[in-house]
């Protein structure tokens, strides 16, 4: 099962710049708009869930294709021999 959410955030405020990249399984919109959206997924007691992400960097355009492509098992230009295994 895959994380079904990316969520990208920043925080602008001077001298404190900061940008996070976060897989979730549900929004950071709160648990009350999360519940009236039928959103707001639980884990019952004793329930294991697995979840799959893949993390890398691309670089310029030929990679970029690659990735979209969906044909991750092949090393990208960088040299990364390992991009894509499992």
């Amino acid at each position: 099962m895959q994380l079904p959410n990316f969520i990208h955030w920043k925080n602008l405020g001077a001298g404190e710049y900061v940008m996070g990249l976060e897989v979730s399984n549900s929004f950071p919109d709160g648990r009350d708009k999360e519940r009236a959206q039928g959103r707001l997924p639980f884990i019952e007691p004793g329930e294991t869930k697995t979840y799959c992400f893949e993390l890398g960097i691309v670089d310029g355009d030929a990679e970029i294709s690659a990735l979209k492509s969906g044909n991750c098992k092949l090393p990208l230009a960088n040299g990364n021999k390992n991009a894509g295994q499992r």
